[in-house]
């Protein structure tokens, strides 16, 4: 019997223990990732670069060891590799409706609970809000539209 069709040692809340353990340590290396390369976005950078070349590769190298370790520990023990929970069109259309939300928060009269907002501030922020949201809805359309033409 190979190890990959092994039956798992674990019972099943052992195994979803164990599982949600290793998929918190792969998102805890993915912060490294990002500490190590830097973010996807330089707006809000996270990390201040203060790596050495040399740090840098040795903890991608020990991110990328530790990720092959809990592969192996998962396919030793008849776990195998999990698919994936949720499918990236579901995760990017919660994103651009929390940014929806986000953005109706800084509606000038949400704002008043900060202090006083001023003429210009009522201005900069109605039309920040409308220049913002019509991107997103632009985009989400576009998304739709892709998956429709996709689907048919």
């Amino acid at each position: 019997m190979d190890e990959a069709s092994k039956k798992s040692p674990f019972n099943p809340y052992q195994t979803n223990h164990l599982m949600a353990t290793f998929r918190h340590i792969d998102h805890l290396l993915s912060m490294i990732d990002v500490a190590v390369d830097g973010p996807p976005s330089e707006i809000f950078p996270h990390y201040n670069p203060d790596l050495s070349e040399q740090e840098r590769k040795i903890l991608r190298e020990a991110a990328k060891m530790l990720r092959t370790k809990l592969a192996a520990v998962l396919v030793r023990n008849g776990l195998g590799k999990p698919e994936p929970r949720t499918k990236a069109s579901h995760a990017v259309t919660s994103a651009f409706a929390f940014i929806s939300i986000a953005l109706d928060d800084l509606r000038p009269e949400e704002m008043r609970g900060y202090g006083a907002v001023s003429p210009e501030a009522v201005v900069e922020l109605n039309s920040l809000i409308l220049e913002l949201q019509s991107f997103t809805t632009e985009t989400r359309q576009a998304l739709e539209a892709e998956r429709k033409e996709r689907a048919s």
